[in-house]
């Protein structure tokens, strides 16, 4: 417990940073990209400019976005530099087949083999009789 108020000190009173998230291909700001400290278990996350401010701590920072490959950065890069640049993820598909499925057809054929087959839908009338009886 004490150490981890003496960490929550640490990281008030030590100074921040801000920096600008690109894409490495199109220089372009990246939203959403989540930068962490792995050992201290804190981070942010950046905004539509890319831009993100997080304590500037003497520690590796990993970055991760769902579209980008994941990179660490040294304490000493990021003193240095103020832009991170991404490398976009190429993300592969498995193949795709599409079918020319007539649905309707489909669902009928369906309904024919098991619901049709035991249950009737056809109209029918019954005719029974009522005896009314008045006991005596």
């Amino acid at each position: 417990m004490i150490t981890f108020v003496l960490l929550l000190s640490y990281i008030g009173f030590s100074q921040s940073k801000e920096f600008v998230v690109l894409d490495a291909t199109t220089k372009k700001p990246i939203d959403l990209v989540q930068l962490f400290y792995p050992s201290l278990g804190i981070g942010s996350i950046s905004n539509g400019d890319g831009k993100v401010r997080i304590p500037f701590l003497e520690n590796e920072i990993i970055t991760s976005h769902v579209n980008y490959i994941e990179k660490k950065f040294t304490f000493d890069y990021l003193k240095q530099k103020d832009t991170l640049f991404l490398m976009p993820r190429t993300n592969q598909l498995d193949e795709v087949i599409i079918y020319n499925l007539d649905l309707k057809q489909k669902f009928k054929d369906i309904l024919k083999k098991s619901f049709l087959s035991k249950y009737s839908t056809k109209k029918v009338i019954h005719n029974c009789t009522y005896k009314d009886s008045l006991a005596p």
